[in-house]
């Protein structure tokens, strides 16, 4: 064996302080590429996102097509399903045309109210309310007298406004059908309640009543209080307020403690955890032909005579106007997408309007279409279509 003490091979110190630099100084350059690339695709993709938004699409390409046989009916979002309902009864589908439950009645006039994962139906001047999640039927209510409008909580209680000989009564149902709390609206002659609205939670409601018996239209927006703070009053009732000369058909809550009332010329908007107040008031350019919302924009859409567009206007719920603009006459329903962009439906036409301002969309169908999804891309939609649903990409 060879000695290595005879060896010319000599033993190296290894530089570890200059190797871990080099080390380092790779995994810099790296993580830069890295970055880079990243960069460079975020770059891409939002420059990609603000050009197809500033678009606008009038064709679009067909990803998926389902045929349904649905004949005659309205159509609803509900849950992300498509809820389908006319005076025979109602049925939940999902895009794909699966169905989830189906129910049938018989009713004259089908009142509609969806919150959350929960739908409540009514007959207006009947006698009967069905309750429905997404897995079907949960309650029925049956009641005395006879139906004048509803409203559904986000966990399936429902509150049920009817008349009977000149007398109000407003009752408060679990989702299951039993009875939680009932009382009779006491008016004066010429008073009559419109509407009402139950908050998410289902521990107050507003209710807006119409009173022309002094001569003049006044209107008076009603709270309650269903949990303890209402339980020490009077009826409930846990405050009022009266706006004389004005005429307040719509109110609505957007979540547990705000509601808005929006009225002939102007809107209200009042928030509180147990007794609802006035926070803002907003002056409007007269009564709206259309008003809808979601959980975070209300859109008003005032019709101008001898002119062959209307004006769009779209409030937060904080009462500030985001976007005032011209679009379409002639449609048959307004609404907002879960993209929060307005979606305006006309016979076989579809407009679809950003709240930048922009007309996104428009198309003359050769079909009648019933209701617009918006996907999960921003340029992603499926239109419900008369006999079938397509999931498109707008091009």
């Amino acid at each position: 064996m060879t000695d290595i003490r005879n060896s010319n091979i000599r033993p190296v110190k290894a530089d570890m302080e200059g190797i871990q630099k080099k080390i380092d100084a790779h995994r810099r350059k790296v993580t830069i590429i890295i970055v880079a690339i990243v960069c460079v695709i975020a770059l891409l993709f939002v420059g990609y996102y603000f050009y197809s938004n500033s678009k606008s699409y009038t064709d679009y390409a067909v990803k998926s097509r389902v045929e349904r046989n649905d004949g005659t009916a309205n159509y609803e979002r509900f849950a992300g399903y498509l809820l389908k309902y006319n005076n025979d009864g109602a049925a939940c589908y999902d895009l794909k045309n699966n169905g989830i439950w189906n129910q049938a009645f018989e009713m004259q006039e089908p009142i509609v109210k969806i919150n959350g994962n929960y739908v409540a139906i009514a007959d207006r001047e009947g006698t009967k309310v069905y309750i429905f999640d997404t897995t079907g039927q949960v309650g029925t209510i049956t009641t005395n007298n006879v139906i004048e409008n509803i409203s559904v909580a986000a966990q399936g209680t429902v509150a049920v406004l009817m008349e009977e000989k000149g007398t109000s009564y407003i009752k408060l149902y679990d989702k299951t059908g039993n009875n939680l709390a009932s009382g009779a609206i006491h008016l004066s002659n010429g008073s009559f309640p419109m509407i009402l609205a139950l908050s998410d939670d289902a521990t107050k409601m507003g209710v807006s009543i119409l009173d022309i018996s002094k001569g003049e239209v006044a209107t008076t927006i009603a709270f309650y209080n269903f949990g303890s703070v209402g339980q020490s009053e009077i009826d409930n009732i846990v405050g009022s307020y009266t706006y004389t000369g004005h005429l307040i058909p719509e109110i609505f809550f957007t979540s547990s403690d705000r509601m808005i009332a929006v009225g002939d010329q102007m809107m209200v908007i009042y928030t509180g955890s147990q007794r609802p107040e006035e926070k803002d008031m907003i002056a409007l350019d007269g009564e709206a032909s259309s008003v809808f919302h979601d959980d975070k924009y209300i859109g008003l859409v005032y019709e101008e005579e001898e002119m062959e567009e209307d004006v769009l206007k779209v409030y937060n719920i904080e009462g500030e106007k985001k976007l005032e603009m011209n679009v379409v006459s002639g449609f048959e329903r307004a609404y907002f997408l879960e993209s929060h962009e307005v979606c305006m439906l006309s016979d076989s036409r579809a407009y679809i309007y950003t709240l930048a301002g922009k007309q996104k969309f428009y198309n003359n169908f050769d079909d009648a279409i019933y209701y617009v999804f918006s996907g999960r891309l921003w340029i992603s939609y499926s239109f419900v279509l008369k006999d079938f649903t397509e999931n498109v990409i707008l091009k």
